[in-house]
């Protein structure tokens, strides 16, 4: 019995359904595939037309886009899929990430998540369609198995990589160079380091690089690490939202840190997880109504085409003076280019900026995208 009441419970993230599951650890391959519908740009509004198709590039799949045609006796015909040159890459694009199947709570940075994989799929996108992360400096925070760092650094000069604890960083590292070769610039574009919510930015720093070569010190900061982190434009963060304590700790971070430097957008996912309760007597996503009291949510008068404008804020009730702004995407203007998974209905993915008269600066002028 005390052994039992010592035992701490253990998670399995919905990903891993189908998983061996007497496995501790496993590799997946995500197949990154190509979008088969058009749809709009969720930066700019703009009306964009895919012309991939699953149809033409998906290898071993019967495809859903083609016509059922039988032949004068009923039989099935079955078309010869075509093999268009341009689309060989994305047919055979994907992601390999090592992951563990069943983690305890404060070890479930080793797993993956469904909210890991929309921010994915929103990344994907605009590698595909635009320039925008093209040779930018990004950090992610709470980055789990580095899924979402790694396909950023397909398009972005330095992408940080940071969580709490070796073993997931470790994890981290192990991803990182599973696939430094789909990396736009060099292996030294990704670097993992160790980030304690709770401790104040900036983290403490070792006084040589080659202090990195010691385990003790592999993930630690070096002074231009800091520079360079502080002129980030680009923030990340997927399902960094199911504790109070965290979530506090999430957002004091980002208090010290969007001041700094260049401006910075945050984009992050979420899913609501939902728990019966007796205070309520219902059912409710306390963690993202928890969430939901650091940011007025932006309501443009009217739909905005080409500019990113701050609008007076829509508030939950008995929030006052929130320090960030923030616009939910519609998430049926990012195709899923990711197939191993399913979104769901219970997620989200926020643009989350820092309210003007939160910031050290005296000017500052939300960017148009």
């Amino acid at each position: 019995m005390e052994a039992e009441e010592g035992k701490e419970d253990e998670v399995m993230s919905e990903i891993h359904l189908g998983c061996p599951p007497d496995a501790k650890s496993h590799f997946t391959r995500f197949t990154i595939l190509p979008s088969v519908l058009p749809s709009t740009n969720p930066l700019t509004g703009d009306f964009q037309e895919n012309t991939n198709s699953n149809c033409l590039s998906n290898e071993g799949e019967a495809s859903s886009c083609q016509r059922l045609l039988v032949d004068k006796e009923g039989d099935l015909v079955l078309a010869r899929r075509k093999q268009n040159p341009h689309n060989v890459r994305h047919a055979h694009d994907s992601i390999l990430i090592h992951h563990h199947i069943i983690t305890v709570i404060p070890s479930v940075g080793l797993q993956i998540w469904r909210a890991s994989l929309i921010l994915a799929d929103f990344i994907i996108h605009f590698i595909h369609t635009s320039s925008y992360f093209n040779n930018v400096v990004a950090l992610e925070l709470g980055a789990g198995t580095g899924l979402v760092g790694i396909l950023l650094a397909r398009a972005a000069s330095t992408v940080f990589i940071t969580d709490k604890g070796n073993a997931i960083l470790d994890n981290c590292l192990h991803n990182v160079e599973l696939n430094m070769h789909t990396f736009k610039h060099n292996e030294k574009s990704v670097r993992v380091r160790q980030l304690d919510w709770q401790d104040s930015w900036p983290p403490k720093e070792v006084q040589t690089e080659e202090s990195l070569t010691i385990y003790k010190y592999k993930y630690s900061w070096t002074s231009s690490d800091i520079k360079e982190a502080e002129k980030v434009s680009v923030l990340l963060a997927a399902d960094v939202v199911y504790s109070d304590e965290l979530t506090e700790a999430f957002f004091k971070v980002l208090q010290e840190l969007m001041p700094l430097g260049s401006k910075k957008v945050l984009f992050l996912s979420l899913e609501k997880r939902y728990n019966f309760t007796m205070e309520d007597l219902d059912i409710v996503a306390h963690g993202h109504q928890y969430f939901r009291t650091f940011i007025a949510e932006e309501v443009p008068e009217s739909k905005i085409t080409g500019c990113a404008r701050a609008q007076p804020g829509q508030r939950e009730p008995g929030i006052s003076n929130p320090h960030f702004i923030g616009k939910r995407f519609d998430m049926a203007t990012i195709p899923q280019y990711i197939r191993e998974y399913d979104r769901g209905g219970d997620t989200e993915l926020w643009e989350i900026r820092a309210q003007p008269q939160a910031l050290l600066h005296e000017e500052y002028v939300t960017m148009g995208i």
